[in-house]
């Protein structure tokens, strides 16, 4: 089962009178809590969830494992990382061998398999009065269809809700990084396009309707002509107002893009509507222990690589643009 990386930029938005979105290397105080930094708030997070507990809601088995070690900086950014342990309990099955096939076991409904996954915060350094520093980077660790993204966000905002009276948001690094790296994770398998036309059928006009919505599909992408095809699509994807046009000349204004990633799995994305979405990658084989969890001793080393990586393409502020 590979390991699987999911990479996300963030931001926190302070609600309120003078709401703002929050200076990651500056102070935030709310009734009396106070951080000097963002990697305080994360590092304060993950010391409350030092002890395992039951989510009912979500039938989960949840804690998160801190290291001293798992804390530290480079010239580009300060960091902090973590290992959340969580598994899924609420049914009772059989263990069966998967090579002799034979019942070697039993989970009972109150019982959970608990899988380690590595989270890693990173917050830029560099930064003037004119672009205070407001987005930064976070890394999932995932195994397979597995991972603990949704429910730690989730409880990240919680948290930001109840100690800095803000929210907690991920969106994607850049445009350009996801769409690149949505294309190069897979083969291209299926693309959906669609556009509203007129409507030519005189009844429509009749009954009050003007236009149709047409949808067409297509498949088969091979060769050169497809690396050309995905090259249209990421400009397609960067630009919210463009049109994507076929050879026959019809243009569509909405496409969806279905690209294979290997064992039976795919993953799907409108390439105008992703703001909001992870890169997802495969962590190399090296990082992996031989029971198939992230090797400890140098998952953060690789982790850390890859932030630089990233931030070194990422914009790091939120222009806001006043309204008047």
């Amino acid at each position: 089962m590979s390991l699987g990386l999911y990479v996300s930029s963030f931001y926190f938005f302070q609600s309120g009178k003078n709401s703002c979105y929050l200076g990651l290397n500056s102070p935030v105080q709310y009734n009396d809590t106070q951080y000097s930094q963002a990697i305080d708030f994360f590092e304060a997070f993950f010391a409350v969830r030092r002890t395992m507990e039951t989510l009912e809601s979500e039938k989960k088995l949840y804690y998160i494992e801190t290291n001293p070690n798992w804390h530290g900086e480079t010239d580009k950014f300060s960091y902090i990382a973590a290992c959340i342990h969580s598994g899924n309990y609420g049914i009772e099955s059989d263990i069966y061998d998967a090579t002799s096939h034979e019942r070697v076991g039993s989970i009972e409904k109150n019982q959970a398999g608990m899988v380690p996954f590595f989270v890693f915060v990173a917050i830029p350094k560099k930064e003037t009065s004119t672009e205070p520093i407001n987005k930064g980077l976070i890394l999932f660790q995932s195994m397979g269809i597995y991972g603990a993204k949704s429910i730690t966000c989730k409880m990240i905002n919680e948290f930001a809700k109840d100690k800095m009276n803000a929210t907690f948001h991920t969106c994607n690094v850049s445009p350009s990084e996801f769409l690149n790296a949505f294309f190069d994770l897979g083969t291209l398998k299926r693309l959906k396009l669609t556009r509203n036309r007129t409507s030519e059928d005189n009844s429509d006009q009749l009954s009050g309707i003007s236009y149709a919505r047409e949808e067409r599909v297509l498949s088969s992408f091979l060769g050169r002509a497809a690396n050309t095809f995905i090259e249209r699509l990421i400009h397609f994807g960067l630009d919210k107002s463009a049109i994507f046009e076929l050879e026959n000349g019809i243009s569509y204004d909405n496409v969806t893009a279905t690209i294979d990633i290997g064992d039976g799995k795919e993953r799907t994305v409108n390439l105008h509507k992703y703001d909001n979405l992870s890169i997802l990658e495969y962590i190399p084989s090296q990082y992996e222990k031989e029971n198939g969890h992230a090797d400890e001793n140098t998952i953060i080393s690789y982790l850390c690589a890859r932030a630089t990586e990233y931030i070194e393409k990422m914009d790091m502020t939120i222009h806001v643009i006043s309204r008047r």
